[in-house]
This record gives structure tokens, sequence and C-alpha cells, in this order.
């Protein structure tokens, strides 16, 4: 494929002419990728027709296929300690600097939608597949924050694969199916231009009584001069579906205006006003997860786990399917004559089948196929922890048979060692997410500036935080680690500096940390708690310095009748202020 800037200058893409050539190019070379994507489609459910095997002569009568679905299993394997890492977390981002926890906790309630973790999940689920996962992040005034992220599959974002970067891409189309229902339900909302011959085109198509192929259109994003245009595209049209148009994804800014003197008082002076504007965005709104990240960061060369464990799913296949049949085979008894001869004829393989309440007229012996090596099971068993070695998965099942001989402290190493690989998966899983929110903050935060969302209601700063600007984290990421560890040293030194000023900071730090949502509350029970041993504390010394002789140091005899109560009370005081004892 020849590059974009070969063909046409990117300010040019706005004419339809110009950007259908590119697109053109881009569909053609997007053909293989969607063939690639039904192969791995079908190695990773590994089914074959069995019947059509034994009629092929590929395998014999009664012989079976048992195929290893080590791609799938890998998959699977691999999404549990991800959407772990995703949703055991309070909070699905943090925002620095500064404490935000009710801004973490607003955020996360309207990104959580109903049904949020579909598209994540097969976003995952695509990456570990093909080597990429895609989402678009969509301004959707249905959503409770106006934001919705929605999964595209592999093969529909189409772009310039070479690239490191789909941002650098000139262009990017995303490929969607349509019916009857559908389009008509997109036009209702997009607008398309009902005059365009790809409009009239794509009626004709659906009028049809039984539609043969599938009827696509394409979702045009052009960037030009660092800012991103979107359109739609008819693959066989001569004209646009939708003209680009400056997209802002639903962003919205202040723009100041200066309202003229009305007619009716001309006197009156200009008033200046700021009014909404969209905010053409300079980011295509699709994001990208890697299976991995490795030094050859170029899009077209990422392969997923159909392509990385094929090879191991192959041997895997090939030699259970041998160790079954070879057993199959082996628990079926066979007869020979005794004599080796059978009626005086030469010996010939025959297939006569012994029936109930027969015998034969001359004596037989029976025999048995052998049965398979023994160390074709242990081959399997090979494979399976080479597997799970290059897959960060323990193999339980193998490790703990008696012939692997693994100690405790084996294990132990290699759940540890589990436990760092997954952590560098959830370290990739943490750049995608945090390219993500960045690109949904702006939405959220332009529909609360103008007052379409419900959110941060309760924040009496509301407009002043919603004006910061901010770096945004995962919850699961590094820094929610350090929070852990942070909780894990003052939990660890805090009976050290009990009872004292640094113990009872050290103890809101803790509680801010632990459960932000009480921070507010049980921090100020906490300052009355000190506030109260202050003021015992002063009485308690105001007191022994009204009883006790300056010049003496002892009790005054007016008080001599209450000293044992005087003490008895010097004692309540001094352990309620005294800090607990270490355990």
């Amino acid at each position: 494929m020849a590059t974009s800037t070969e063909v046409v200058k990117p300010e040019k893409l706005l004419e339809f002419s110009e950007a259908a050539g590119l697109f053109q190019q881009y569909l053609s070379a997007n053909g293989p990728v969607e063939v690639a994507v039904e192969a791995s489609r079908r190695l990773r459910s590994n089914k074959v027709d069995v019947a059509q095997l034994q009629n092929n002569g590929d395998l014999q009568p009664g012989q079976t296929y048992i195929g290893v679905r080590l791609i799938n299993q890998n998959i699977r394997n691999a999404l549990p300690p991800l959407l772990s890492y995703l949703k055991n977390s309070p909070r699905m981002a943090t925002f620095s600097p500064g404490n935000n926890q009710y801004l973490d906790q607003e955020f996360t309630r309207v990104m959580q939608y109903t049904g949020w973790e579909t598209d994540y999940i097969e976003c995952l689920d695509s990456a570990e597949q093909n080597g990429f996962g895609y989402v678009v992040v969509r301004h959707n005034d249905t959503k409770v924050g106006h934001v919705a992220v929605e999964f595209a599959p592999f093969q529909n974002v189409i772009y310039d694969r070479r690239l490191t970067s789909i941002q650098d891409s000139p262009a990017v189309l995303v490929k969607h199916a349509i019916t009857r229902v559908t389009f008509f339900e997109w036009d209702a909302f997009e607008q398309f231009d009902k005059a365009s011959a790809a409009y009239i085109a794509i009626q004709q198509l659906l009028a049809q009584p039984t539609v043969s192929n599938e009827v696509f259109i394409y979702e045009a994003f052009i960037k030009i001069s660092g800012f991103v245009y979107r359109g739609w595209y008819f693959n066989t049209g001569t004209d646009w579906l939708k003209a680009p148009m400056p997209f802002s994804n639903g962003v919205m800014i202040k723009t100041p205006q200066v309202v003229p003197p009305t007619a009716a008082d001309p006197s009156m002076a200009a008033t200046p006003t700021e009014e909404p504007t969209p905010a053409n965005r300079t980011e295509y709104p699709i994001v990208a997860k890697r299976f991995e990240i490795t030094s050859e960061a170029r899009h077209n060369l990422a392969e997923g786990r159909a392509q990385n464990d094929y090879h191991k799913q192959e041997a895997a296949t090939q030699m259970m399917t041998a160790l079954v049949n070879g057993s199959l085979q082996a628990s079926n008894t066979m007869w020979s004559p005794a004599d080796g001869t059978m009626d005086g004829g030469a010996p010939a393989q025959t297939n006569m089948k012994i029936k109930n309440g027969q015998v034969w007229k001359s004596p037989m012996k029976a025999f048995n196929a052998p049965y398979p090596d023994p160390s074709l099971s242990r081959s399997i068993d090979m494979i399976v922890t080479q597997n799970a070695a290059e897959t960060s998965q323990v193999a339980f099942a193998t490790n703990n048979r008696k012939d692997t001989r693994k100690t405790a402290k084996e294990i132990e190493a290699a759940e540890s060692q589990q436990q760092q690989l997954t952590s560098s998966d959830a370290l990739v899983f943490s750049i995608f997410l945090r390219e993500l929110f960045t690109q949904c903050w702006p939405i959220i935060r332009s529909a609360a500036i103008f007052g379409q969302i419900q959110f941060l209601d309760e924040d009496p700063n509301k407009q002043e935080t919603l004006s910061k600007n901010y770096e945004i984290k995962p919850a699961g990421d590094v820094d929610f680690l350090e929070k852990q560890q942070r909780l894990q040293d003052i939990q660890s030194d805090l009976p050290m500096f009990q009872g004292t000023p640094l113990g009872s900071e050290m103890t809101k730090e803790y509680i801010r940390l632990r459960y932000p949502e009480k921070y507010e509350q049980w921090s100020k029970m906490l300052v009355q708690q000190d506030q109260a041993k202050q003021l015992i504390q002063g009485l308690a010394g105001a007191l022994k310095e009204t009883v006790t002789d300056p010049a003496t140091g002892q009790i005054k005899p007016e008080y001599k009748p209450e000293e044992q109560n005087l003490e008895m009370l010097q004692k309540n005081v001094e352990q309620f202020l005294q800090p607990p004892a270490k355990k």
C-alpha cells in the first residue's frame, strides 16, 4: 500500500475524490486483516467436522478428534486479573494533584453506567486474540455522564497500520454493518445527506426484498492541521454520505462574546457574555489496547495469542488425539486363529465381528494393539507446563503431580513469578486506561460545567474543581499500590506515635487513605477527641496546682481529707491521656 502522503495531502482530504482514493487503499489493505481475524477465530474455537474427516479418510471410522483449545484457555486465564484490576478498587481513577476523593468517586459513578463492563471485556478479549483491541469514546447524552465507551472489533478499525500510533494516521475509518432499522435510526441522529448519491444507493440496497450481502457504511475521521473532522462514507458512493465537519465529541467551551445594544435602546452599552461553543478535538476518539508492548511498535506487526500459541495448540491437539485414538484402538479385543490360518487358506486380514451366542469352529486367541507409550502423556504435560510458564499461569494440576517433585518453596516461587508477570500485564492495561480516561474526562467536565449532568453537586467549590487541570491515573495503577504500601507502613508505625500529635495526624492520614468517604466525619471526631484531651489535661494541671503547697510540694492541709480521691483522679487522668499499650 502506498503511503498516504504519496496520494494526497492531508488538507485535501475534505474533498471526496481525494479522500475516497485514500480510503480505497485502506480498505484494500484491510482485506487480509479480515481474513486473518477469521482464521484466528477458527484457531481459537479449534472445532472440526469429525464425520467429514472420516469420509475424507483423514480419520478412521471410530476415531475422533480432540481439539485442545489452548488459545481460548490462555485468553480466558488472562482476563480475570485485568478485570479485577479494573473493578476491585472502589474508584476507577484518581485525579492529581490534590486530595480529590469526591471527584474520584463522581468520575467512577458516571463511568460505571449500566452494562459498562461488556465493552471492556470485549476489548481485552480482542487484544489477547489479535494483538490489539479498540474502543471508541463517544458523547452519548443517554448516559449518566454523557460519555460512553464503545468496543470496536479489530477488523472494523481501518487505518495505516504501519504506524506506531493510530493518532498519526491521516484518517481512520470505523466500519458499521447496517440494516433497514439501524440505518434510519442513525439517519435521525446523524442527519445524513438525503440528496447524496450514497444515501440513495443505500436506500435502494435496503429496499430489496432480500439483501444478499451485508451493507456497510464507514464513520470517517480525518485529521487536518492537528484538528479532527468527522463524516460518513459509503464504499460504492460517488459523494459523502455526510460531509466531514469539525469534531467536538460533545465538548463545549465558553467563548467570550459581546452583545451589541438593542435597537430599542441604542444608548445601552454593549454587554460582554460567554457563549458555549463546540471545541474542535485534536485526537481521534479511538483508544487502542495492546496485547503486549515490545520494541517493535508498528501496529501491523502486532500478534496476539492466536498467532503466538498456535503451534503449542497444534502439538497438544495432535498428541491428545493420538493418545485417545490409540487408547480406544488398544481397548478393542481382536481375534486370530490359534494355528495362524483359517480353513487352510493363507493368512489375510478380515473384518469379521463376533456374534453373541456363537462359537468358533476352531481354536482362537485374543490380542490387543499396544497402548500408547506413557511418554506421550508426559509430552502433553510438558506442553501444558511450558504454556503456563509463557502465559504467567501456574500449572497446578501438573506441578502437583508426584513425578514433578515440586517442593512447596518451588510452587511458592512460581506463584510469586506469576504475580510479577501479571503485574506487567496490568501495567500495559493501565497505560490503555490512562489514555481512555483522559479522553473521557473532557466530555464529562463539559457536561458538568454547562449543567447537563449531575456531577459534584455536593462540592461547594464545584466550578473551581472543574476548572483545574488534572493528571488522571487508573486507580489500580502504581499510585494505588503505593497507597496500599503507605497504609501498611502507617499500621506498622502508628503504635510508636500513639498519644502524640504526630500519632493523631497519622491516624487522620490512615482514615483518608482507607476510608475516603468517611474522612470528613471521622476526622472531626478525632479533632474533638484531641480537644477533649487537651481540656482534661489543662483542668488536671490547674487542679494539681490549686491543691499543692508551692513551698513544700505537698498537698495543702485543707485538702488532706480528699487526698486519696485526688490521687485516684490523677491516675485516671494519666491513664486516659496515656497511649494504649503495645500488643
